[in-house]
């Protein structure tokens, strides 16, 4: 019985610990998502080939 029990304890646990995992990774990606919203809206200050500019 008390294998069984350690076994349920182990198994609870580690069930926890997927849960958590899961909703850090939700909310990760929440916050990627609206990252890349706000950079959406903000739009580009520069285009990629302005980078250098020739002095006078």
């Amino acid at each position: 019985m008390l294998h069984y029990e350690i076994h349920e304890m182990h198994r609870a646990e580690l069930i926890r610990r997927a849960e958590r995992q899961r909703l850090v990774r939700e909310v990760a990606a929440v916050r990627r998502a609206a990252r890349r919203r706000r950079k959406d809206e903000e739009g580009r200050v520069s285009r990629p080939d302005d980078r250098f500019i020739r002095a006078a």
